[in-house]
């Protein structure tokens, strides 16, 4: 999607958690690309070789609203980390009890063909990418309250993730990385509320990064 404006925003952000990653010495081979995921609650994609794809509502909403642009760079460094740690980042789940998540993502999810398999991260690899992004976070002095919160007001709205992105499990990661008090979201911190499509109901709001 283009939208010149948007997208150097987001780059900006995007080099400046670069800047502190494993991947600094590589900063120029980062491309940030806006996309209109098919699922609205699609945030963002780590493609690989250094290509990251944010989602233009996020994007969008971001640039106008301090909330959306701690989403925004919770979204990028999750994405980022992804890319830094590679595919086998986390390794395998093995007995995982998936009862009560919604679905995995698949390639539809993410306007590709059919034909097309995507292969998501397992949900091991997506906690260690959220450890690597907090790590990040804390090299930006980027209070890490933010990170729970976002999570605690997910679970608040009634949104408990999908099976390779569990709510319960990354908030309590980022509680104790953060050293949060408790699970209620924070009350001198934003609300994210997505209503990302024409309906008077909110969408559940995922993070639902690869």
């Amino acid at each position: 999607m283009a939208d010149e404006k948007l997208t150097r925003y987001v780059s900006a952000i995007g080099l400046e958690i670069v800047a502190v990653s494993e991947a600094r010495d590589r900063w120029a081979d980062y491309q940030f690309h806006l996309a209109q995921f098919v699922r609205p609650d699609i945030l963002g994609l780590s493609a690989g070789n250094h290509q990251i794809y944010i989602s233009y509502e996020l994007a969008r909403r971001a640039y106008d609203s301090s909330s959306y642009r701690w989403l925004l760079r919770h979204t990028l460094a999750h994405e980022i980390a992804h890319d830094v740690l590679g595919r086998d980042g986390g390794g395998e789940d093995n007995g995982v009890d998936h009862s009560g998540l919604a679905n995995r993502i698949t390639s539809r999810d993410l306007g590709l063909s059919g034909r097309i398999t995507f292969r998501p991260y397992s949900r091991s690899a997506e906690l260690a990418a959220d450890r690597k992004a907090m790590e990040y976070w804390r090299k930006l002095d980027w209070n890490c309250t933010h990170w729970v919160a976002l999570f605690s007001n997910f679970l608040a709205q009634g949104y408990e993730g999908d099976v390779d992105h569990p709510t319960k499990e990354r908030l309590e990661q980022a509680m104790q990385i953060c050293s949060a008090p408790s699970t209620t979201p924070l009350r001198n911190l934003p609300t994210v509320s997505f209503s990302f499509s024409s309906s008077p109901v909110s969408a559940k709001p995922a993070i639902s990064e690869f």
